[in-house]
């Protein structure tokens, strides 16, 4: 830190909140930036579901709107899932 240097502070004022929170890694991001995860919806199922981020806590975020507690997300290989949902709609360019 240097003299002048402008920070930024969160101080929690008034009663405690409970959040859903989950690891930054667990978010994957599409072409117009919308916030995405991966919920798991059977033994071998997942489904992206849109989220509304809130702050950043170290290697998590708070999911504000999106996310129930309790549901498990994809948080290893969620950028693996997003590429398979996709992979069709990949353009190849021809080289000649």
């Amino acid at each position: 830190m240097r003299p002048g240097q402008a920070v930024s502070v969160a101080l929690p004022l008034g009663a405690e909140i409970d959040r859903v929170v989950t690891a930054c890694g667990a978010v994957v991001w599409d072409k117009l930036g919308g916030a995405w995860v991966y919920v798991r919806t059977g033994p071998e199922e997942f489904r992206r579901r849109r989220v509304e981020l809130g702050q950043y806590l170290s290697d998590s975020v708070v999911i504000e709107r999106g996310l129930n507690p309790g549901e498990v997300v994809v948080i290893v290989g969620a950028e693996a899932l997003h590429g398979q949902e996709f992979k069709g709609d990949l353009q190849v360019e021809d080289e000649d």
